[in-house]
Parts: C-alpha cells; sequence; structure tokens
C-alpha cells in the first residue's frame, strides 16, 4: 500500500490557494480483501488540518485488471493566511485493515509529495505618513523573486470590491502575485514609502507620501503673449481673452492607467503680476475693478481651490486639489498692455514656506493686444506709401512700418495688416480733392501735376466706388494718406475761428485775397463745412446810391397837357358822339413831330357820356407812338440826364368823363414808360428802382483757378450777370465814383483753413505721409484714434491741452505719459 505511488520522493510542488488537489490511496491486489477504508488527512506547515480530512471506503475506489485498487480524493487548497506569504501542505494516507482475528488496524503510508501554497492575491494599505489618513493613488511596484510582477499598482481612491465580493478600503490595493513564494513592496515614483509597518504575509502596510512634480496642463509651461483684447476662446488657454483657466497636474499621469492626481493631492502655486516697478517697463498704473489683475475660482461655489490675497492685484498663494487627476485655478489678466502674470506651481506642500524649494514649473502671460490696419491709396501717391517687391502690392513702405512696429513694441500692439487698395484718383477722387501740386506750394515736376488732397469736409469720406474690406470690425484702423491735408479751424484749438465774414471794396476788375495775411489761415475751394466751397456767399453791391453828386438824377416821362377845349385844329365840334385826345412828341431837336389821335366813342344819345376805354386798335397804334418816341428821345434823356417830354391835348370836361378819358391816354403813357426806364438809368452800378445793384456769386464763378494758391485767392468780377444778362461788377468797377465806374463792396464768409499733418476721428485716419515727419506723425494718429475711446479706467496722456503724442513735435520718441496711456487703453472697439 502506498500513497500516490508514481510521484517521485521529496518532491515539493507550488500550488495556488483555492487549486484543486488530487491525491491518492493505492491497495495492491493481494491486499485488496484486508483493506476496508482509506483516510486521508492533511497537514499545513506540518500541523495537522482536520477541517480538511477525508475517509473513503475501499468499495469506492478503483479496481484495475490485476486487482488492485485505487481510491482518490480531490481537495481545494485552503486560502494563505493573511499574516503568511505561503504554507507547506502534505498528507497522510492511513488504511484500515483487518487482522486474521477479524481485528482491524490502521496502517500509516507516509505521503510523497509535499505542496507549497501561495496566495493568488495580496493587498497593500497606504495611510498619509502626516495624518494617518488613507493614502489613495498611492503608487508602488511588485517583486517576485527579483522581478516585478504586472505593473504600477495604485491604491484605490474609494473602497472598491474585489472578485469575491469582499471590500478593499480607500488607500489600499488589491494584486496578483505570481507562483512563487513570498513579494516585496518598492515605491514607484513620485510616491514614498517612509515606513513598512507590517512586512509579512499577504496584506502589508505603510506609510507614505506622494512626491509629485506638478506641471502645467492648459496652458503649458513657458512665455505666453495672451491677447486681451480678443473674445475670449477656449478659457483664454490659446491666447485670446482677458481671463484664463489654468489646469494643473502631476508629471507623467498623462500616461498612467491610474492618475497620481486625486482628492488628496494638491498643486500648491504662486501668482505674481507685474512687471515689477524695478523692471524697465512697470506695471501699468490702471486700477480697474472690472478688469482687474487678480487670481480667483473658476467658479464661485468651487471648493477645490483655496487662495490667498497677499497683495490686491500683485501677489496671490494658494493650492488646488488634483480631484480627478487636475486641479483648475483663474487668473484675470486685465486689459492694461505689457502687464505680465507669473505662475509658479509645484508639488511639494513645502513651496510656499520655504524659499529652498523651487518650483517645479512655471508659467508667464504677457498682455498684448492686436489692431489691424487698412490703406487706401491714391494712384498718384502708390510710390510713396507702400511698398513694392516683384509688382506685387505690399504694405506700407519700410521706415513708416518700422516706426509702426515700434510704436507697437511700446504699447504692446500687433498692428495687423488686412489690405491695401489702391484707387484712380482721376475716376474716383471727388470735386475738389485733387488739386496741383503747384497751387499748393509743393514740390513739383510739372506744371499740372496734381496732388492728393483731403479737407474737413471729405477726409471721413471714401473715394467714390471704394469700400473698405472690414475683415476685423471694431479692431480696425483705416487709414488714408494724402499729399495735403486742411482741416477746418473749428477742428483746431480755435474753434471760435472756424467762420469769418470779410468786408472791402474791389477797385479793379480782377485781383486777389491775402487769405494767410488777413485770416492766419489757407485758401482752399470746395472745403465748407456744409460741403460748399470755402468762401461762400460772395455778395456783391456798386458802392454808389442815385443821390450821389456824380449821378443824382431820376429818369422820368414829363407830359405836357393844354385842356383848351378843341380837338384838333380843324376838327368839325358838331360831332358830339367823339372826344379825342391828340397826343404829340417833338423828336430830336425837334426837326420831327409824330402824333396820334386817340378816340373815345359816346352813345347815340348826346347826352350819354364818353366811354373812358381805350379801344385796342388804338392801344396799337398809341404803343407804335410811345415806342417811336422812346426810341428817339433815350439816348438825349440818358446824356443828359434829363426827362423824356410829350403833349397831350383834348376839350375840357363837360360832365361827359372828358377827364377820365384824358387820363387813360396819361395812364397809358406812364405805364408803357415805367417798364422801360430801367434803360434810361444813367450809372451802371444802379438797378431800374435806382438802387445800388447787388449780385451773389458761387466761389467758382469768380474765381481766376490759374493764378490762385492756398494763401492767395485771385478773383475775376463777370461782365454781366449770367442769369439776366444785367451788367455784372467786372462792367463798372472803378477806384472813384464817376458816371460810368464806381467800386464795388464785397462781402462773403471764409472758412480759413489750416494745414495740418493729418486728422484721427477713432478708426478713421488721415495722414500725410511726407518726410521728414510723416511717420513719426502717424504715430500720433494712432494715439489720437485710441483716445476716442470711452475709457474713464484709462491713464491721463500728459499733454492736458492737446493730443497724445503731441511730444513729437520737438521729440523722436513718446513721453513716458504717452506709452502709459496707450498701454493702459481698453481697445476691443474703436469707435
Amino acid at each position: 500500500m502506498k500513497a500516490n505511488p508514481e510521484e517521485e520522493l521529496d518532491q515539493t510542488v507550488k500550488i495556488y490557494e483555492g487549486a484543486s488537489l488530487t491525491v491518492k490511496g493505492a491497495v495492491a491486489a493481494d491486499h485488496a480483501s484486508l483493506v476496508e477504508e482509506v483516510t486521508f488527512k492533511f497537514f499545513i506547515d506540518g500541523k495537522p488540518n482536520t477541517d480538511t480530512d477525508k475517509t473513503i471506503a475501499m468499495s469506492e475506489g478503483v479496481k484495475d485488471a490485476s486487482g488492485a485498487v485505487t481510491v482518490t480524493h480531490t481537495l481545494t487548497a485552503p486560502v494563505v493566511p493573511d499574516d503568511k506569504d505561503s504554507y507547506v501542505l502534505d498528507y497522510h494516507v492511513f488504511y484500515k485493515v483487518k487482522n486474521k482475528s477479524g481485528d482491524t488496524e490502521p496502517r500509516e503510508s507516509l505521503a510523497v509529495k509535499k505542496f507549497e501554497v501561495v496566495p493568488r492575491t495580496a493587498q497593500l494599505k497606504v495611510t498619509l505618513d502626516a495624518d494617518g489618513t488613507a493614502l489613495a493613488n498611492f503608487q508602488f511596484r511588485v517583486l517576485q523573486g527579483g522581478h516585478q510582477v504586472g505593473g504600477i499598482q495604485s491604491t484605490f481612491a474609494l473602497d472598491t470590491a474585489n472578485a469575491k465580493g469582499d471590500t478593499v478600503p480607500a488607500g489600499s490595493a488589491e494584486f496578483n502575485l505570481d507562483l512563487k513564494p513570498g513579494f516585496t513592496i518598492v515605491q514607484a515614483s513620485p510616491c514614498e514609502i517612509t515606513e513598512q509597518t507590517v512586512v509579512t504575509g499577504r496584506k502589508r502596510e505603510a506609510k507614505g507620501n506622494i512626491k509629485f512634480r506638478a506641471v502645467f496642463i492648459t496652458p503649458k509651461h513657458g512665455t505666453v503673449k495672451q491677447y486681451v483684447n480678443e473674445p475670449l476662446e477656449s478659457y483664454g488657454q490659446t491666447g485670446k481673452g482677458t481671463g484664463v483657466v489654468i489646469t494643473a497636474g502631476v508629471e507623467g499621469d498623462e500616461d498612467r492607467a491610474i492618475k497620481i492626481g486625486s482628492e488628496k493631492t494638491k498643486v500648491h502655486f504662486r501668482v505674481t503680476f507685474g512687471p515689477d516697478d524695478s523692471e524697465p517697463v512697470a506695471k501699468s498704473k490702471r486700477s480697474d475693478t472690472d478688469f482687474p489683475t487678480k487670481v480667483v475660482k473658476v467658479k464661485d461655489d468651487d471648493t477645490t481651490a483655496t487662495i490667498d490675497e497677499k497683495t490686491a492685484n500683485q501677489k496671490y498663494e494658494g493650492n488646488v486639489t488634483l480631484k480627478g487627476g487636475t486641479g483648475s485655478f483663474k487668473v484675470q489678466l486685465g486689459v492694461a498692455g505689457g502687464d505680465t502674470c507669473l505662475i509658479e506651481i509645484a508639488g511639494s506642500d513645502k513651496f510656499l514656506t520655504d524659499t529652498n524649494v523651487l518650483p517645479d514649473q512655471t508659467l508667464k502671460f504677457q498682455n498684448w493686444r492686436r489692431l489691424h490696419y487698412e490703406l487706401m491709396v491714391a494712384d498718384i501717391m502708390r510710390d510713396r506709401v507702400v511698398s513694392s517687391e516683384n509688382g506685387s502690392l505690399h504694405d506700407l513702405n519700410h521706415s513708416t512700418l518700422r516706426r509702426l512696429e515700434n510704436l507697437g513694441k511700446q504699447l504692446f500692439i500687433e498692428f495687423m495688416h488686412d489690405g491695401t487698395q489702391i484707387f484712380s484718383s482721376m475716376e474716383s477722387a471727388g470735386q475738389g480733392t485733387l488739386l496741383r501740386r503747384k497751387f499748393l506750394g509743393l514740390p513739383t515736376t510739372a506744371e499740372d501735376e496734381p496732388a492728393y488732397v483731403l479737407t474737413g469736409r471729405n477726409w471721413r469720406e471714401l473715394p467714390d466706388g471704394q469700400t473698405w474690406l472690414e475683415k476685423h470690425p471694431g479692431k480696425t484702423l483705416y487709414m488714408t494718406p494724402c499729399d495735403s491735408m486742411l482741416q477746418w479751424r473749428k477742428d483746431t484749438k480755435e474753434p471760435a475761428a472756424a467762420t469769418k465774414d470779410y468786408n472791402g471794396s474791389f477797385t479793379t476788375a480782377t485781383g486777389s485775397v491775402d487769405i494767410a495775411g488777413s485770416f492766419s489761415g489757407k485758401f482752399m475751394p470746395y472745403s465748407g463745412d456744409d460741403g460748399a466751397d470755402g468762401i461762400t456767399q460772395i455778395e456783391l453791391t456798386a458802392d454808389i446810391t442815385k443821390d450821389d453828386s456824380c449821378c443824382k438824377y431820376t429818369a422820368a416821362l414829363k407830359i405836357d397837357e393844354d385842356r383848351s377845349n378843341r380837338l384838333l385844329p380843324d376838327a368839325p365840334a358838331s360831332v358830339p358822339e367823339t372826344y379825342c385826345v391828340l397826343a404829340t412828341a417833338a423828336l430830336g431837336s425837334g426837326s420831327e413831330t409824330i402824333s396820334l389821335m386817340v378816340n373815345f366813342a359816346g352813345g347815340a344819345d348826346s347826352a350819354a357820356p364818353f366811354t373812358a376805354t381805350i379801344s385796342g386798335p388804338d392801344q396799337t397804334r398809341l404803343t407804335e407812338f410811345f415806342n417811336n418816341m422812346y426810341d428817339a428821345m433815350a439816348a438825349d434823356v440818358k446824356g443828359t440826364k434829363g426827362a423824356m417830354t410829350t403833349k397831350l391835348l383834348g376839350g375840357s370836361d363837360t360832365g361827359k368823363q372828358e377827364d377820365a378819358c384824358f387820363k387813360a391816354v396819361k395812364d397809358f403813357l406812364n405805364t408803357k414808360f415805367d417798364a422801360c426806364k430801367k434803360d434810361l438809368v444813367f450809372h451802371p452800378g444802379l438797378d431800374e428802382s435806382g438802387n445800388p445793384r447787388t449780385a451773389t456769386f458761387q466761389l467758382l464763378d469768380v474765381t481766376d483757378g490759374l493764378k490762385s494758391t492756398i494763401n492767395e485767392w485771385h478773383y475775376v468780377l463777370p461782365e454781366a450777370n449770367i442769369i439776366d444778362g444785367t451788367p455784372g461788377p467786372g462792367s463798372y468797377v472803378g477806384a472813384t465814383k464817376t458816371a460810368d465806374v464806381c467800386p464795388v463792396k464785397v462781402e462773403f464768409s471764409v472758412q480759413a483753413h489750416v494745414e495740418a499733418a493729418g486728422m484721427a476721428e477713432g478708426k478713421l485716419l488721415a495722414w500725410v505721409p511726407a518726410p521728414p515727419k510723416g511717420d513719426v506723425n502717424l504715430v500720433r494718429f494712432i494715439l489720437t484714434s485710441l483716445s476716442k475711446i470711452k475709457d474713464d479706467k484709462g491713464i491721463a496722456h500728459g499733454h492736458s491741452s492737446g493730443n497724445p503724442g503731441d511730444c513729437l513735435d520737438t521729440a523722436e520718441t513718446l513721453c513716458d505719459a504717452c506709452v502709459n496711456f496707450g498701454r493702459s487703453r481698453r481697445l476691443e472697439v474703436i469707435p
């Protein structure tokens, strides 16, 4: 009889706990009838384990062909105790044998096979060294026989059920083992085991810390150019917006299946807003509660971040719990250009208290703003304004572009060129926009070389048919260069001098007015603030009256009357039905006389009154009589300043309306004379009523365009009025009052102009790029554009009675006040 007779002696087999183990008891054929039962007794580490003993009757065995019987038993290897790394399992086989006497006795057969049982799983419990609380996400490695088993292990963050349904508490880890006895726990970076309190058995315990290197998840560490005037994008993490959500984590966590970062893990941070006063560019003095420089929680109810304000708007410290693997807080960067924000983070809890502990990573923001600009360039200015390479249109010429870039560096503004449009000045420039360079006093190579001129009237308007691209509305400066810029006085420091009245006298038909000397300004046609001329409503009045000694005369018709009760020398007095009026006039020297009989008929009854109405045929004949008389006498009347004379003869009144008939002829002649007596006025400066002639002219009607210059207006008085052909001031103007000429009084309003280097109003900007100050002045007008932004938190530019950039009148670089002004302006929208 023997146990597992096929096994070799003293061979130990390693098995897992819970493995199925089959043991055998064999009885030879010649002893089979003597054995009643077989008992298997098991021993763990040499000590009986009665819970696993088993007795089996021989009748349950298996008999082979020879008559031998084998009894088998299958056992599940018991679980390795918590305090052991493994145990040795062996067994003894006992046979119950009948003697010849009929009694039975046990006979023992020692086992020939030993089993070393090892656990399938083990556990590690880790507590925080500082306070003994469960330490989640603590990472470690398991070694067996000098080799790592499985990957990096990690303690659970929460109570977790294992495969058997048992609960593995938070801060503990359960892991599989190889078929080897014993194992070793080794810390995995950045975790640290400070003490292994239970070092044997399948359930180990240790104290530890998680020492890790903190890293920026988004944005990444380094230096970031943050455009704070751009709309917020992706929580500010792509470089746009005034606020940035900072997300930190643990270095290497991105490659770990189980993250170090947890609610037990904190990243400590320090945030410093600057630059410091000792640096070349100090922090802006802008104080703005709406846009502060500050560290805040991502959400008001966020419990993961703790923030301590050390110095308001400048220094902050705190920590953020890495719940879910990462933690976040928010930095508000303000809106001032050039301001910085330095963020330092570390995993060490000594970072904020020990100056010897350096940050794991740093992240620095510098505030910038981005402004765009477009150019609208007249073709005649192209070569003077923009650069050209291989025939392609490019940006501003190199010197101007360098000046713009330098300004951007001072104010922390990145100027972006959105496009240049070249337009035909001949086709698109409005009235008065193209003037001769000679008129403006500009250098010229030809008599008629044109210049592109902008004035207070047209500088805000686009050339005909042109539009801006407007790729970035609200953040674009629209620039129009010009050869000359003339602004109204009302746009200067002397707004009361915008329009002045001129009163004087012209004594010659052609002459000039010294605009520069008289009005301390420049002459510019087509530049009135109402869209009309710069000199408006030119009122000309003859400086003479009918009472002046040279022309005291009023033309008149003198009618002599004879009512001697006779009609004609040979008229029959026996015709009572007709009343006659005889009109006569001596023509010329009296050698010729014309006459006309006008008849008034009465009724059939001799007592009826006459009808005091001149008949149609008599009106025609009487008109012819007057015309002949006028034609013959007009010249003498003008020359002698006399009167035109005629004579009417008729009978006296008998009560039959003879007076009314006589008056009808007289009134008819006076009416005719009144209608044409204007032609008898003796002085061309007086109208038909004897009043001084007046006329209103537009600038173009009386301007000598070839002689006029920006400083001097040359006029030409017309000989006749265009509308009615009456004498114009040019036909009678003279230095003294005579019968033929007189001075002409002139009145007009002048909108004198001041030559300017350009103008700016919000997003619209025009400037004269001519050297030597063209590039410098562009800087000034950009600053003026920015000053139109309503921003009561901005820093004053320092020129209390002027505009930002006025310091460039005498300097090549901006003063500190102007730089501070430019840095402090909010640039979200340019009006």
